[in-house]
């Protein structure tokens, strides 16, 4: 059996804030999440304080609501 091509895809396109939550709360022990979350604020798909401005839904980032 095998994974996905990319394990931290679901970290480098969140679909909703839970899942930015996650990344948020991994990045302050994680040097991996934490590089994530420092390219989705610079990407302006987040703010510093975690909140999501984009969601990624499977094909484009789209405004999140």
């Amino acid at each position: 059996m095998t994974g996905p091509a990319d394990p931290l895809g679901w970290a480098s396109k969140p679909r909703s804030p839970l899942a930015l939550a996650a990344v948020m709360k991994k990045a302050e022990s994680d040097r991996q999440f934490r590089a994530i979350r420092d390219r989705l604020i610079k990407d302006g798909i987040c703010t510093e304080a975690g909140r999501l401005l984009f969601r990624w839904t499977g094909i484009a980032w789209e405004p999140a609501t």
